[in-house]
């Protein structure tokens, strides 16, 4: 099994063909402008990449977003990953949940008629479901995922196996 966060450190294509028949996860597969992934490994732009392809053609198979509002949790956090074998995604709770907590930037921060962030640490771990006791700075909080992510798409992965 493959796992691997596109934005640190997923496979070449090259690599991928090593897993061909294999299943994998990769998380995050969101950017805000076109990035490529080359024998020589991740580039961007793309447009300056001729023999690159997108990383969605290249990681074949399924697609499904999370939203952490759909677990009950205090932020949403839409995370994207794709597979090559089938899993379900989450719906988005938004309504129910009210505004949201963010993790990211700095603690206590507040947007006008948007969004805020989590006053520290602590409140952070709570808004994502994460145990108390597990000891992370607000930097390793904020470029992590919900455990609840985790948790669904492992129980979808141990389903298809058996």
């Amino acid at each position: 099994m493959l796992i691997a966060n596109a934005r640190k450190g997923a496979p070449t294509p090259s690599r991928f063909k090593e897993f061909k028949g294999t299943p994998y996860v990769v998380a995050e597969l969101r950017y805000d402008s076109s990035v490529a992934v080359s024998a020589a490994g991740f580039q961007a732009p793309a447009a300056k990449q001729r023999d690159a392809s997108s990383l969605n053609q290249i990681l074949e198979g399924f697609h499904v977003r999370r939203c952490g509002s759909h677990f009950g949790l205090s932020v949403r956090r839409h995370r994207h990953f794709r597979s090559n074998i089938p899993l379900v995604g989450t719906t988005c709770r938004h309504k129910a949940q009210g505004r949201p907590w963010g993790v990211y930037h700095v603690p206590g921060d507040s947007i006008p008629q948007g969004g805020r962030t989590c006053r520290d640490v602590e409140h952070g771990k709570f808004a994502m479901g994460v145990a108390p006791d597990v000891d992370l700075t607000w930097n390793e909080l904020k470029e992590g995922y919900c455990p609840q992510y985790a948790d669904w798409i492992g129980r979808q992965i141990m389903e298809y196996l058996a």
